[in-house]
C-alpha cells in the first residue's frame, strides 16, 4: 500500500495549480492563482491518509501523535492564504532595501492573511536600528518566482523561505539570510553572516518530532535520505543562511525544487522543517549549533527582558 502511494503522488502533487511560467508574475497572474488555490480539496485526502487508530480528543503529548486538525490547519496554509485581493486593497508589495554591505541580505515574506505586514515592516525597521548594513528584502503578497515556475506550487505549504534566498542570489547577494516575520532581533546580526560564510549554511536545530508527519509521508522522506527522524534533530524553520557559491548550497536548492513539485513530502505539522531536515541529511550536512538564538514568546512578549539579560540574538513575537 505505501508504495502505491508514493508512486500515486510521485506523479501528482495536491497543491499544484494552473498558472503559467513567468518570472515577474503580474497581478492578473495572482488573481487566477488566488482563485486556483481555493478549489484545491486537501481535507478529504488528510482524512484518507490520517491513520483512524490515532484518532483522540486530548492535547497533543510526547507520546501520542498529533491530532487531525492539527495537520488539516498547518498543511492548509498554502491554500488559504491570500496572495491578492483587490477589492481589500491587498496589493502584492515588493520592498527592496539596499545597504552599504552588499553582499549580504535578509529575506522575509507573508501573504495579507492575519498581523504578518505588521510584522515584517517592523521586523525590517528594528534590522536596520541594531545597525545592520546589508540588504533587506522581503515581499508582502504575491509569491517568489526566482525560476519562473514558483507561482504553480504557492499551494505547498511553507515552501516560501528557501525560494525567497534564492531571488535575492538573483539580485547579486552572496550570502542570504531567512527571518520569519515574528522575528526581533535584540543585538546585531552581522556574526551570523560569518558563520554562513564558514560553513556555507546556518539553520537552527531542535529536538527530533517524529509523530508530526502523516505515516506515508515520513516513510517517503526517511527512504529519501536513508535516515530514521526520532534519531536526527530537527531543523527549525524561524531561520536559515545560505552562501550563493557554496557547492552544497547548489546541491540543496536542486533538491528542494523537487520536493517541492512533489507537494506530498510537506505533509506534516512542520511542513518545510521536515522536508529541510531530510535533504540536509541526505546530503550529509549537520548544521554548526549555534548558542542563545532564539527565545519563543507565547501569548504575550514578556520574554524580551529574560532575551536581553540571557544576550539571546531575537525572540519570535507572539503572532
Amino acid at each position: 500500500m505505501f508504495h502505491l502511494k508514493i508512486f500515486y503522488f510521485l506523479v501528482y502533487n495536491p497543491f499544484e495549480i494552473s498558472v503559467p511560467f513567468n518570472k515577474n508574475p503580474s497581478f492578473e497572474d495572482y488573481e487566477v492563482a488566488q482563485e486556483e488555490l481555493r478549489k484545491i480539496k486537501i481535507y478529504p485526502l488528510l482524512h484518507q491518509l490520517y491513520p483512524n487508530n490515532w484518532g483522540y480528543n486530548t492535547w497533543f503529548t510526547k507520546k501520542r501523535p498529533y491530532p487531525l486538525q492539527d495537520f488539516i490547519w498547518r498543511c492548509s496554509k498554502g491554500i488559504e492564504q491570500n496572495i491578492i485581493c483587490k477589492k481589500n486593497s491587498w496589493i502584492p508589495e515588493v520592498h527592496h532595501i539596499r545597504g552599504k554591505n552588499k553582499r549580504d541580505c535578509i529575506v522575509s515574506f507573508c501573504s495579507f492573511n492575519n498581523i504578518y505586514s505588521d510584522l515584517v515592516r517592523t521586523l525590517a525597521q528594528a534590522l536596520k536600528e541594531v545597525g545592520f548594513e546589508g540588504g533587506i528584502y522581503y515581499r508582502i503578497g504575491g509569491y517568489p518566482t526566482p525560476t519562473g515556475e514558483e507561482l504553480k506550487y504557492c499551494g505547498v505549504p511553507y515552501a516560501f523561505k528557501p525560494l525567497m534566498v534564492e531571488e535575492a542570489f538573483n539580485l547579486g547577494y552572496e550570502r542570504v539570510l531567512w527571518l520569519d516575520t515574528s522575528v526581533w532581533p535584540m543585538q546585531k546580526v552581522d556574526d551570523l553572516f560569518e558563520i554562513i560564510e564558514k560553513e556555507g549554511f546556518l539553520f537552527d536545530t531542535g529536538s527530533p518530532n517524529p509523530l508530526g508527519f502523516l505515516p506515508d509521508a515520513k516513510k517517503f522522506l526517511e527512504n529519501y535520505c536513508n535516515k530514521k527522524f526520532h534519531k536526527n534533530r530537527k531543523v527549525a524553520g524561524w531561520i536559515m543562511g545560505f552562501k550563493k557559491n557554496d557547492p552544497n548550497v547548489g546541491l540543496f536548492f536542486k533538491e528542494y525544487h523537487d520536493m517541492v513539485r512533489l507537494g506530498y513530502p510537506f505533509m506534516s505539522v512542520n511542513p518545510e522543517e521536515g522536508v529541510l531536515t531530510a535533504i540536509l541529511l541526505k546530503l550529509g550536512i549537520r548544521p554548526k549549533d549555534v548558542k542563545k538564538l532564539m527565545i519563543t514568546c507565547t501569548h504575550n512578549n514578556l520574554c524580551y527582558v529574560q532575551a536581553r539579560e540571557q544576550s539571546v540574538k531575537f525572540i519570535v513575537r507572539s503572532h
